[in-house]
C-alpha cells in the first residue's frame, strides 16, 4: 500500500463495520474499498517462505473459541498484529485498501469533465483536459447489490443510455445537483436529471478483490451515495468466553487451545508437559492421566455443523451466568459474577417486582468475529446468513479461507433477570399480542442511555446482550467490552451497590413516558413496532445487537398506548 493511503484504525474496527469489502475514508479524503483476506494474508505473511513457516506466523496472532471455529470451519482467528505486539514499524503487517471509485469529477464547473484517476494519484487527480489544469473530486456514488457486489459507475453508459460510441469520449457532468446528468462531448449525447437510472443489472464484481473479476449474478444493483449506512452490514458472531467443564482447569485448556497446532504435531503428554510446566504454576500437582485428559479435549474435533445457532449459545450464557459463581483463580480471570444486593425497592426488585435478580459481572471476555456482511438489506436477526457464505465473500474464491478476523475484549456488567412470572401474566393480558423481546429491548436501551450518565463510560462503549426466551428467561445484559482501557473502568458494576441504581431506572422510566417527537412517535407502528425514535429509544448501532439495528423497539410495552397495557403500568396496579 503507497504511504499516502496510510491512515490509522482500531484493530476491533477490522472486524467489525471496517472489514473486507467495506467502503472507508482515509485521513487524507479518499474513499477507498477495504481488500479481502488473501491481501491481509499476504501482508501478515509476506516474509514466510513455506506453508509452515506461514501457520507459525498465524499461530502467534491466534485466538481460539472452539465453538466458532467449528461453524466457521476455520483453523483460528486472526487479531491483526501492531507495533505494540512486537512488530517493528516497518514490518508490522498493514490492511490493504484500494482507491474506489476512481473517477474524479474536475472542480471546475466549466468543465466538469469526469476522468479516471490512477490508485498512485494524489487525493485530486489533475483534469487530463489541456485547457483546464484544475483538480478533480472523487465521485461520490457507486453501485451496490444484495449479493455484495461493489461496482463504478460507467459514465459513458449513462450518458449513450447503453448504446457503443467511442471508447475515448470525454464526459461531462451537466448537473451540478442531479446524480447523474451528464453529457457526450463526442456525440453530444446525453442523460438528464429525469432519465437517469437508479437501478441496473448486476455485472458481479467483487472491487474488494485484486483482480475483481466478474461472476454470475442475478440481483439488480442499487445507486448510493458513499455515506449511506445500506453500503456495508458486518455479520458479527460474538460469544463470551466460559468457563471449561467440571474438572478441567482453565489455564491449562487455554494453553493447550493456544497451542493446538503443536499437539497435533507432537501430542505425546509427557513431552507437552515438560513444555507446559514452563509457563503454568501449579502443574506439578497435576496427574500425566489428568494431563492426557486435558490434552484429549483440546484436540477433540469440533463437531458443530456451519450454521450459526445463536439460541443456543445465548442459553447456554444464560445458565453459567445465573448460576454459581465460577470457582477457582483460572476461572474468575475469564468470568467473575456474584448476585447484587437488591436495592430497597420492592417494585422494582424482588418477588413481586419487575427484576428478579441483579448480577453484577466483575469480569466478562467477549470474542466477536467478522464472520461476512450484507449490503442493502439487512437480515432480520441473522435468518438465512451461513458463516460459510459470509468467508467466501472475505476471501477471494480461490482463498484459503482458513482464518477470519476477530478481536477479544474484557469488559463488565450488569445483568437484569426480568421477573418471569410478571413478564407472564403481562404478556397474557396486555390487550395485544406483545412480545417480550421487545419488551427487553426496550428495557435495556431506555436503562443503558440513563446509566451511561452515571457509569462513566460513553453510550457507543456500551452494549446491549439480550437473553429471552418464551416461557423460560427473560433478561439482558448492559456491558461493556472494548479492546481498549474503557473496557475495566469498573464504574459500570459499581452501580450494582449503588442506592442510586434505582433512581436512574426510575428516571429511565419516567423519561420513556415523553418523546419530543409524541404524539407521531408513541402513536407510530412500523411492521408491528413503534414508540422508538432517536430521540427517545434508539441508541448508536455500536450499542444494539438486533437486527435491523434499533428495531423491535416500543415504549408502549412499557407505559401503555389505547388497548395496549405497558408493563410498568401493569406492575403499578
Amino acid at each position: 500500500m503507497v504511504t499516502k493511503y496510510s491512515s490509522p484504525v482500531k484493530k476491533s474496527a477490522l472486524a467489525t463495520y471496517s472489514g473486507p469489502g467495506s467502503v472507508v475514508r482515509l485521513s487524507n479524503g479518499i474513499t477507498a474499498v477495504v481488500a479481502s483476506l488473501d491481501d491481509w494474508d499476504a501482508s501478515i505473511c509476506e516474509d514466510c517462505r513455506s506453508e509452515e513457516e506461514r501457520r507459525e506466523t498465524l499461530e502467534k496472532l491466534y485466538i481460539h473459541e472452539p465453538y466458532l471455529e467449528g461453524i466457521c470451519g476455520v483453523d483460528g482467528f486472526v487479531v491483526m498484529p501492531t507495533r505494540r505486539n512486537g512488530w517493528s514499524e516497518d514490518t508490522a503487517p498493514t490492511v490493504s485498501v484500494y482507491r474506489f471509485p476512481l473517477s474524479q469529477i474536475c472542480s471546475n464547473w466549466n468543465c466538469s469533465r469526469i476522468f479516471k484517476a490512477k490508485e498512485t494519484d494524489t487525493p485530486h487527480a489533475k483534469c487530463p483536459n489541456p485547457n483546464c489544469g484544475f483538480y478533480g473530486n472523487q465521485v461520490d456514488m457507486f453501485w451496490i447489490c444484495p449479493n455484495g457486489h461493489l461496482e463504478e459507475i460507467d459514465w459513458a453508459e449513462i450518458a449513450h443510455h447503453g448504446k457503443p460510441c467511442s471508447s475515448n469520449a470525454a464526459i461531462r457532468r451537466v448537473t451540478l445537483n442531479g446524480p447523474l446528468g451528464c453529457k457526450c462531448l463526442d456525440c453530444g449525447a446525453a442523460s438528464g436529471p429525469t432519465n437517469y437510472p437508479i437501478r441496473k443489472k448486476c455485472n458481479g464484481i467483487r472491487a474488494w478483490e485484486a483482480d475483481a473479476r466478474p461472476e454470475e449474478c442475478k440481483e439488480d444493483m442499487t445507486l448510493v451515495e458513499r455515506t449511506n449506512t445500506q453500503i456495508y452490514y458486518p455479520e458479527n458472531l460474538s460469544v463470551l468466553r466460559l468457563p471449561n467443564k467440571h474438572g478441567l482447569r482453565d489455564d491449562l485448556m487455554d494453553w493447550l487451545i493456544d497451542r493446538k497446532s503443536m499437539l497435533e504435531l507432537s501430542p505425546e503428554p509427557g513431552l507437552l508437559k515438560e513444555r507446559a510446566e514452563r509457563f503454568l504454576d501449579e502443574l506439578e500437582d497435576m496427574s500425566l492421566d489428568d494431563f492426557e485428559r486435558h490434552v484429549k479435549e483440546a484436540l477433540e474435533p469440533s463437531d458443530w455443523d456451519e450454521s450459526w445457532d445463536e439460541t443456543a449459545v445465548r442459553r447456554n450464557e444464560w445458565d453459567v451466568l445465573t448460576g454459581p459463581r465460577p470457582q477457582g483463580r483460572a476461572a474468575r480471570e475469564l468470568l467473575d459474577f456474584q448476585d447484587a444486593v437488591f436495592p430497597d425497592d420492592p417494585d422494582l426488585f424482588g418477588g413481586k417486582g419487575m427484576f428478579s435478580r441483579l448480577v453484577r459481572i466483575d469480569r466478562l471476555s467477549e470474542t466477536r468475529v467478522l464472520g461476512g456482511f450484507q449490503r442493502l438489506v439487512e437480515t432480520e436477526d441473522g435468518k438465512g446468513f451461513s458463516p460459510q457464505e459470509g468467508k467466501n465473500l472475505l476471501w477471494s474464491r480461490n482463498g484459503r479461507k482458513d482464518w477470519l478476523p476477530a478481536y477479544r475484549a474484557n469488559g463488565e456488567g450488569l445483568l437484569f433477570v426480568m421477573n418471569p412470572v410478571s413478564v407472564e401474566k403481562w404478556r397474557k393480558t396486555s390487550g395485544r399480542e406483545a412480545s417480550t423481546y421487545a419488551l427487553a429491548h426496550t428495557f435495556a436501551h431506555i436503562f443503558l442511555s440513563a446509566i451511561a450518565h452515571h457509569c462513566g463510560y460513553p453510550t457507543a462503549s456500551l452494549c446491549e446482550r439480550l437473553y429471552v426466551e418464551e416461557g423460560m428467561h427473560y433478561g439482558f445484559l448492559i456491558y461493556t467490552a472494548n479492546s481498549d482501557h474503557l473496557g475495566t473502568l469498573g464504574g459500570l458494576v459499581d452501580l450494582a451497590d449503588s442506592e442510586a441504581l434505582c433512581e436512574i431506572m426510575r428516571r429511565a422510566i419516567e423519561e420513556a413516558r415523553w418523546c419530543p417527537q409524541d404524539p407521531v412517535c408513541i402513536g407510530s407502528d412500523r411492521g408491528g413496532y413503534g414508540g422508538a425514535c432517536h430521540h427517545c429509544c434508539m441508541l448508536p448501532e455500536t450499542s444494539c445487537e438486533s437486527r435491523p439495528r434499533n428495531s423491535h423497539l416500543d415504549r408502549a410495552l412499557l407505559i401503555g398506548r389505547g388497548s395496549t397495557t405497558g408493563f410498568v403500568e401493569y406492575q403499578s396496579r
